[in-house]
């Protein structure tokens, strides 16, 4: 994984938001995402969300806002 990590001497906080660990999400929506609340479920995110891929994460969340 690029960016920050734990090996690094990087401390994970609750209010560090994704784009700080995975520079892939940097200046998406998924960015401002906080690693609380990937871990309190409120991130807003399916299940087994791939964060590698931000644009197909987007893409799956329109077509579910948009299916009745």
């Amino acid at each position: 994984m690029h960016g920050r990590s734990l090996r690094q001497g990087h401390r994970l906080e609750l209010h560090d938001p994704l784009s700080g660990l995975m520079p892939n999400l940097d200046g998406h929506q998924l960015g401002g995402v906080t690693v609380h609340q990937l871990l309190i479920h409120t991130a807003g995110l399916p299940l087994r969300a791939d964060l590698r891929n931000p644009a197909r994460l987007a893409a799956s969340a329109a077509s579910r806002a948009s299916s009745p």
